[in-house]
């Protein structure tokens, strides 16, 4: 019996945690919104009970929530479908599931390619950050991507931090699921030495006499 009591207040104690997060980061703030709904509060004075007169107010006055909920409803109807039917599409066995996964996919890389370009072009563009911190030790502004003599070295940077990047995650990733990775570590590794053969001599037997 006492066996099974430790055994479950080691349970309970591990669980300690994760119910005072639940406390203090949910249930605690939902309650408090809910106590604040029924009030009259702008952050600043005391909180005056005013019951359901904000909720009166919501449904019969405001004509936002209204159309919020017109759009959410149309959201609800009109796109979760449409995103199980593309899901089912890229999941079942069918002719053309390549096909269909990269064309599923194709606008997301499209998109995330204009973003790193818009990056680095602001990054290294007048007025960005790379002008900025040169500007402390004396060099002039200038775009460095626009300007034939700089791009060259702008481009290289960029490549050798995108490399630099995928390497080290490539290596976490091979390190969390205990595989090798992709991107070995260049080393050298000397064979280890080995030692010759051992000879054997044979003694030669004298001649018999005749």
């Amino acid at each position: 019996m006492s066996q099974l009591i430790r055994r479950d207040a080691a349970a309970y104690a591990f669980l300690v945690p994760w119910a005072a997060g639940l406390i203090l980061l949910v249930v605690a703030p939902l309650g408090w919104s809910l106590y604040l709904s029924f009030t009259d509060y702008d952050l600043l004075s005391t909180p005056e009970w005013v019951g359901f007169g904000n909720y009166l107010e919501l449904f019969t006055e405001d004509g936002r929530f209204l159309h919020s909920i017109l759009i959410t409803g149309g959201y609800v109807l009109v796109a979760v479908p449409l995103q199980l039917a593309a899901a089912l599409l890229l999941v079942k066995e069918r002719r053309g599931k390549g096909l269909y996964r990269s064309l599923f996919y194709l606008p997301s890389l499209l998109a995330a390619s204009v973003a790193v370009s818009i990056t680095w072009r602001a990054m290294f563009d007048y007025g960005g950050p790379v002008n900025g911190v040169l500007g402390w030790f004396g060099v002039d502004e200038r775009s460095w991507i626009n300007n034939p003599s700089t791009v060259i070295w702008t481009t290289r940077t960029r490549r050798t931090t995108a490399t630099s990047s995928r390497r080290r995650s490539a290596r976490a990733a091979s390190a969390r699921s205990g595989r090798s990775s992709p991107w070995p570590r260049t080393s050298v590794t000397c064979p280890p030495p080995t030692n010759p053969p051992a000879t054997t001599s044979t003694a030669s037997s004298p001649p018999s006499a005749q």
